[in-house]
Order: C-alpha cells, then structure tokens, then sequence
C-alpha cells in the first residue's frame, strides 16, 4: 500500500508541476529509480526541473502518517539530503497534513503535499544582472482545516 501512495504522490506531483508553465519537467526518479543525492542515501521522489536558465532538483520525503512528529523527522532527513545545495528545494509528502504538520514543513522554507490536495512548493530564483527575484508559488488548500477554515 505505501508503494501505491507513493506511486499516487508521484503523478500528483507531476500534475503539479506541469501547472507552472515557466517550469519544464526533464527527469523523475523514484520510488524504484536511482536518486540524485548520496550513494545509499537518497529523497523517496525526485524531479529534476528547469526554470528559465537554471536546474533544480526537487527532493520529496514520503511519510505515511502526517502527524506532527513524523513531519519533523522528515525535516530532519531532508535538511541532510540538501546541505550545501543551492538548486535544491524540499518537499514533505503524506497521505495527509493537517495545519500543524503544514506550518512545521513551512517554517524552514519546505514545501508540503498530500493526497488530499493540499499542496505548498514555493523557490525563489535571481534574474542574472538584477537583484530581482522571480518567485514561483503554488499554495492550494482543497479541504478545510479541522477548525473549519479553507
């Protein structure tokens, strides 16, 4: 079952990204392809995008159980999968995050996706010669919060 969540995340976030029209696909790797990161260590899901005139990977960590707890120890992962990278940015994934384990993936500048829609990835990068950034957001709540908010 985990396999087949991972495997729905994974054409989730193709979905996602195709959403973007200044981004443009190049390779995804996972769950049964070899990762870009470490030999023996490597994100559940990669993709490997690019915007305008860079490369970026994107690192998804997988956790079947969204609580709280689980989010923060997968912070704790991908923060070791994206030390010293630049062109790197990180996701949380789960069958569902609730408000708290969403605000727990946003607070280090993480991005967060579940099977029920949610979904939050936002990079920032620099036009050469300018000290403008482009900022590239997509933040969508489909269900409402347990308190009842959309």
């Amino acid at each position: 079952m985990e396999r087949e969540r991972l495997i729905t995340m994974k054409d989730t976030s193709i979905e996602a990204l195709q959403l973007v029209p200044s981004l443009e696909l190049l390779e995804v790797s996972g769950p049964e392809g070899i990762g870009y990161v470490l030999p023996g260590k490597r994100a559940d899901l990669e993709f490997c995008i690019r915007t305008r005139k860079s490369k970026w990977l994107i690192l998804v960590e997988w956790k079947n159980n969204g609580e709280p707890r689980y989010v923060r120890a997968a912070v704790q992962q991908l923060a070791a999968y994206m030390s010293d990278q630049k062109q790197r940015i990180g996701i949380i994934a789960a069958p569902y995050l609730g408000p708290v384990s969403r605000q727990i993936c946003s607070e280090p500048g993480l991005g967060f996706v579940d099977l029920a829609g949610n979904m939050r990835i936002v990079f920032i990068f620099s036009r050469t010669r300018s000290p403008v950034h482009d900022r590239v957001k997509l933040d969508i709540p489909m269900l409402p919060d347990s308190e009842g908010d959309l």
